[in-house]
């Protein structure tokens, strides 16, 4: 543990890892221990909204950002839901029209694309503006 900079003890601090096992096991390489997925808050509102969806043959967009892990994020999940259906699709907004994350302008791009379902994936994204503007886009949608 001493080769570990400083800087990153106190972040794992800060983010409640203080103990040497846990911060050993959470910088490996090969993890020993798994967490629950729906231990995260409303994940299962959420997984139950997306199968839903699924079910009832809705259009599904997969809302990304242009950086590394929004791409690579929309990548992974149009694998996953390729398997699932057939009625999916992304959205990457601009850089330089739109800025970061989710806005008003994509909400009303894919409104005028009719897509359905709106589905930010990154939890960097406010979740009171997500349901303010999926809720406008559900309404608005017909």
């Amino acid at each position: 543990m001493n080769d570990i900079n400083p800087k990153i003890l106190e972040l794992l601090s800060l983010r409640g890892i203080s103990k040497e096992e846990d911060i050993v096991e959470f910088l490996s390489s090969k993890p020993k221990r798994t967490y629950d997925p729906f231990l995260l808050l409303n994940m299962e509102a959420g997984v139950d909204f997306i199968l839903n969806a699924i079910k009832e043959g809705k259009n599904i967009c997969l809302y990304g950002d242009y950086d590394v892990d929004g791409i690579t994020s929309i990548c992974i999940l149009r694998i996953i839901f390729s398997h699932l259906t057939d009625k999916v699709s992304h959205y990457i907004p601009s850089r330089f029209s739109e800025g970061y994350g989710l806005n008003k302008c994509a909400i009303d791009k894919l409104k005028a694309k009719a897509i359905e379902e709106g589905m930010p994936y990154q939890t960097l994204v406010s979740s009171i503006l997500h349901k303010y503007l999926i809720g406008k886009l559900k309404e608005n949608v017909t």
